[in-house]
């Protein structure tokens, strides 16, 4: 009897057929998809040079320019532009370049995200990128 999977666009950390775990990585290849495999921030920061170049998807909050929580993003400024704006989760916090790439996939706030507007700011997003990473060595999502 074949399986059959539905397999949505992003992928959780851990999956499971019939109670098993299974690495998404491979129901991407059984289902014959392409989906972008969803990780934590804290999991880029930590060991960027295995994201870099991949494409990956995140879910976490929206930052504005220059997230001003308990999260520290960088102190080094944004790494490709000024306009690059932070997502963070409680694993950590990122910059997303400004026209790199970059898409937000979802949002819980029903306008444009403004920088410059407090309305949307923490607002819940899942954004899908390529994680580089700077001159610097500071990764972020373009």
């Amino acid at each position: 009897m074949p399986i059959c999977l539905t397999v949505s666009a992003l992928l959780p950390a851990k999956a499971y057929v019939a109670g098993n775990p299974i690495d998404a990585a491979v129901i991407g290849i059984i289902a014959g998809s392409t989906a972008t495999p969803r990780v934590t921030i804290g999991d880029i920061i930590r060991d960027p040079g295995s994201y870099a170049g991949r494409a990956v998807a995140v879910a976490g909050k929206y930052g504005g320019w220059s997230y001003g929580g308990d999260v520290p993003v960088t102190d080094q400024g944004p790494p490709a532009t000024r306009s690059d704006w932070c997502l963070y989760d409680g694993s950590g916090a990122i910059y997303v370049q400004a026209g790199g790439g970059a898409e937000v996939l979802e949002q819980s706030y029903p306008g444009r995200l403004d920088p410059m507007d407090p309305a949307c700011l923490g607002s819940d997003l899942v954004v899908r990128g390529t994680v580089r990473v700077s001159g610097k060595g500071v990764p972020y999502l373009g």
